[in-house]
Parts: structure tokens; sequence; C-alpha cells
């Protein structure tokens, strides 16, 4: 984001003031980028207005009020702007549309550049199917070989880290993050509107609430109703294919039987001769049963038609089903309990790249994009012709959509800026009672511009829990093997206990010549060792051994 952030501070706005604008910003661009993707492949503008208010109102974005970077979600229509018009025109000057929005899409979030290559890939390999060109493909795959080639550095160095600082996700943490089917009717807490908010269930491992809109769903049933009741009756009719799908559907329904049976009457065994049934694991048959549902789907002649006829609705309400079910994470869950073992994010995360991320609940994200062209299109389909009553229509789900999505944005103080001069190759901030505490030290870490040693991430380095512990409990000496003999800046903000004894310890420790104390805080400037590293030099493992409380098993 610092193409817009960084002109913004040179031109004399503070950080705060970038960020406040680029949070307004956020939405007009993925609004007007949404508009754009929906006028092309339309050709309606009333249709691209409704898809562009249902992406930049979703209820998703008051989920993700703390999270610019996953708000910003306009470079993903942009993205597939330039792949169906480069696919529809052949102008190659589309494919640096392409190219470029990828890129800037990776680099504005990490989630995105691995989420959206989902859905491009999914929309890459259903355009090739439809028009059985190759070339394109081929072209089409060179503009992302020089997307990728951009972002490399960055992957590069995002994966040395990790490397050196020992950083993993826990498959128990990422199932924490995915989200739980209930939830997909759970509203963040700042809608306006929405009834169900998300405090109102607890649910173990649907930490994001995923509703994603009642007009839109409202519209999407229609258009769906609508599309049965049109539906084509001149498709070819295989007899081998159809089979199939039935064994498969009768299959699915078997397993689903079997596990409520087992909800009913718990675990059971049938014994027909030397053949034994039981069923004491129901979340197995009911993964079972979906993936057979889906295999009959994919196989079936409608499906197939649909395919290589290169329905856009098609294309993106297929990506909608995709991205959801990729969000529940690799266990699937309903109220908390788990119904599917080992589902498709599961496969993801053989992947690389997908083990490192934590939240596929952010997946919804790619659902949004989705279905807000699915909405767009279902306007084209439920009014064919813009007369003044559709015009009405469309003027009343549009203000439905803004409504829908209302949320109230907080608004809170800006941390209390350090009034003493630094000089320390680092500083700490004390004392640390929360991440809040972290997160305003690296809000005021843009002003005086030294390194800061606390820190809130999604990551941890494995001494920071340590470190945590240790001053806690008011023992220093961690803060000596951190540092490493470079001259270190503690600011103590007074006006607690805390503070008051942390105070104390350091004018035992070191005295009060070195202490320095105005506009409410406290500064201790504790000197460089003798032959100590340069300020810039960092350890990537630290020696826990030289901390105070080592909480490791001996």
């Amino acid at each position: 984001m610092a193409w817009l952030t960084t002109p913004l501070q040179w031109l004399g706005a503070s950080p705060l003031v970038a960020y406040n604008l680029l949070v307004l910003a956020t939405p007009v661009l993925n609004g007007l980028s949404m508009y754009w993707l929906c006028l092309t492949l339309t050709g309606r503008r009333d249709a691209a207005v409704v898809g562009g208010l249902a992406y930049a109102f979703a209820p998703y974005h008051a989920t993700q009020l703390a999270h610019v970077q996953t708000q910003a979600m306009f470079w993903m229509p942009v993205a597939l702007v330039g792949l169906h018009r480069s696919w529809d025109t052949g102008d190659r000057r589309w494919l640096v549309c392409l190219a470029a929005a990828t890129a800037l899409n990776g680099l504005t979030c990490g989630y995105f550049l691995l989420y959206f290559a989902v859905l491009l890939g999914l929309a890459i390999v259903w355009l090739t199917i439809a028009s059985g060109s190759v070339r394109k493909l081929a072209e089409v795959g060179a503009a992302l070989v020089a997307a990728a080639l951009v972002i490399v550095p960055v992957i590069v160095m995002y994966r040395f880290v990790r490397t050196a600082w020992r950083l993993s996700r826990p498959r128990g943490e990422i199932e924490q993050y995915s989200a739980d089917v209930l939830s997909f009717l759970m509203g963040a807490d700042r809608l306006v509107f929405w009834p169900i908010r998300a405090p109102e269930w607890q649910l173990p491992g649907g930490l994001y609430p995923q509703y994603a809109g009642i007009v839109i769903a409202i519209l999407v049933c229609a258009a769906g109703v609508d599309a049965l009741v049109r539906r084509r009756r001149d498709l070819p009719r295989r007899r081998w294919r159809g089979a199939i799908v039935w064994l498969l559907v009768a299959a699915a329904g078997a397993e689903l039987c079997a596990a409520g049976l087992y909800w009913l009457r718990g675990p059971w065994v049938l014994t027909l001769g030397p053949l034994e049934i039981s069923m004491s694991r129901p979340y197995m048959a009911v993964g079972v049963a979906v993936q057979l549902l889906l295999v009959a789907a994919l196989i079936s002649t409608r499906f197939s038609a649909l395919v290589r006829s290169g329905s856009a609705a098609g294309l993106y309400a297929t990506g909608a089903v995709v991205a959801t079910m990729l969000s529940l994470g690799p266990v699937g869950r309903i109220g908390g309990d788990r119904f599917w073992d080992e589902s498709p994010y599961a496969w993801l995360m053989t992947l690389p790249g997908f083990d490192a991320t934590r939240a596929p609940a952010l997946f919804l994200a790619i659902t949004v994009l989705c279905l807000a062209v699915v909405t767009a299109t279902a306007v084209t389909r439920l009014m064919r012709k813009p007369t003044p009553v559709a015009q009405a229509w469309t003027a009343l789900i549009a203000a439905a959509l803004v409504v829908d999505g209302w949320a109230v944005v907080p608004v809170i103080d800006v941390p209390q800026p350090i009034r003493v001069a630094l000089r320390g190759d680092l500083v700490v901030e004390l004392p640390r009672r929360s991440h809040m505490d972290d997160a305003a030290a690296m809000y005021r870490a843009m002003s005086h511009g030294r390194p800061v040693m606390n820190g809130y991430s999604g990551y941890s380095p494995p001494h920071f829990k340590y470190l945590v512990f240790d001053l806690g409990f008011f023992c220093f000496d961690s803060l000596k093997a951190a540092r490493g003999g470079r001259s270190l800046d503690v600011v103590i903000w007074v006006g607690s206990e805390e503070a008051r004894r942390t105070d104390t310890a350091f004018l035992e420790r070191w005295g009060a010549s070195i202490r320095e104390e105005f506009g409410g805080s406290i500064v201790y400037h504790l000197p460089r060792a003798p032959g100590a590293r340069s300020a810039t030099a960092v350890d990537p493992v630290i020696d826990l051994r030289y901390f105070c409380h080592d909480s490791r098993p001996r």
C-alpha cells in the first residue's frame, strides 16, 4: 500500500493521517474495481453498480476492520479484468494489467497471494476448456510468471526469516482460525443491522464471523431458481454419465444415513454374513458423502455444459462454492463438532506456502468477490431489460446492500508520544501488560525511528515469550541477554504500580546517572558494551540460557 501512503507522508501527512485516508479509500477502490469487472462481464452499468456495492459494502469488511491489508481487495478484480479482456480480445496489453495487478495483490496481502491463486487457477482452467486455446493459456502463464518474478524477492526473504527463527503454524492453530458452518450466520459486532452477532455463539474454531450478506443471498437464490425454471432441456444425454452420477448420489445418501443413525443411536455394527459394517466415526462418513456429491456435480452433464459454454456466472458461482469449502480449514466443523475429516484445505496444506497460513477463514474474501460477480449477473438475469421498473428495483437493491453491510468504525486515541530523545540501538517500552502496549510501541517507532523489542504479530520469535514472562516478574536480566551488548533505551510509562516497581528496580541496578524523565515517561539510556556488535546486527537465535525464567524441560 506504499504507493498511496508514502507519497502522502512525503507531502507532510503523519503515518496516522496516511492510514486513515487509506481506510477511507479502500472501500471506494474496492467498489470501483468490482464495477469494472462486472461491467466487463455483463456489459450493463446497472448490474455493475450492484456488483460494486456488494463488494464495497460486504459485511466481511466489518470483521476485518483491524486488518487494512485484508480489506484492500481491489487488485483481484483488476487482475480478473485483465484476464477476461486479454482472453476475449487477444490484446496482449491486457496481460500487463493481469501481471501488474496480480503482483500488487500479492504484495498487499500474503493471504491473497495464495488464496486468489486458487480462484485465478480455476478461472484459467475454465476459460481454457471453454475456448480450447492453448496459445492464450501460454500467454497468460507467461504473464503470471512475470508477476511471480516481482514477488520472488519478498517470498525468499520471508522464507529465510521463517527458517532462521524456526517459525511455524501448528495444525491446531490453523484449525482454530478456520470457519465453522454456523459462523456463516454470524455477523461482526460492528454491523448495525444484522441481529446475529459473534459473541452470542462461542464456537471453537470459529473466530471470524463469516456472514456474507442476506441481500446477496436472496439475489443469488432468486437467480438460481430462475435458472432452474428456464434450464435447457436440449443438453446431450449420456446414459453412462447419468448412471455414474446417480450411483454417486446414492452412495453419498447411504453414508449420510449411516452417520445419521450414529447420531440417533450411537455406535452400531451391522453383520451380513462374512461382511461387517460398523459406524464409530460419523464425521468420516459425512466427509466421504460430501466428496461423493462433489464428484457427482463435477461429472454431471449440466456442469460440463456450463464449463464448455464459458459462463461467467457459472465460473464465479463455482468459485464461491470452492472458496467457502476451503474456508472451513483442514477439518470441517459445525457448532464446534467435526463433521468433515481432511477437507480440501488439508490438500492445499501439502503445497508450498499454505502450511504457513493460519487463517483459512479469510477465504471468505474470495467468496465475497465471487458472490459480487454472481450478484451482478443475477441482476441481468432477473431484469433482462433496463426498464423504469427494473431501474427502481436496482436502486432498491443497491440501498439494501449498503444497509446490510453498514458498520460502525471504531475511533481510538492516538498513543501518547515519547517526549525524551532516544539514541539507543534498541528501544523497549515498559510496563508491558498486553499486545496493545506492544502495538502502541510499534506505532511510536514510526516517529523515533529506532528498532523496538516490543512486537505484535501472528508470529512470535522463540525468545519473545520468555522475555515477556521475565519482564512480568520484574527480572531484567533477559533484557541484557536479548540486547547482546547493544545500547538500549528503556521507556517506562509512569502512572501505575508496575511502572513504579520497574523504575525502582532500574534505579537499584543502573543508578540515576542514565535516567531521564519528562512528559509522563522515564527513559534509561543503557550504554553499549565494549566490543559489542553494530547497531544493525541481529542474531537469528537468542541464547535462552541467559534468561531469568526458562520454562523448558531440563
